[in-house]
């Protein structure tokens, strides 16, 4: 970054910074879903609704019923 001091609105002299940069975050972005994935499918963590945002997710609501339904056959 300090190759920029200078001339910091002139062209990048090489986007090898850039790019290199750009592949980490892809990189931390893909482990991160992946972490994210594992703490749902192995250890199911999850949010709990309070009784007030069930009422205003009915969407959620509903899906809990028909899993209790489908649990309880």
């Amino acid at each position: 970054m300090a190759s920029y001091v200078s001339d910091w609105d002139g062209p990048p002299l090489n986007a090898t910074r850039g790019v290199l940069l750009s592949a980490i975050g892809v990189a931390v972005t893909i482990a991160a879903g992946f972490l994210g994935w594992t703490l749902v499918q192995d250890y199911h963590v999850g949010v709990h609704l309070i009784t007030e945002q069930e009422f205003a997710e009915p969407a959620v609501q509903h899906h809990r019923l028909s899993l209790l339904h489908h649990h309880a056959a």
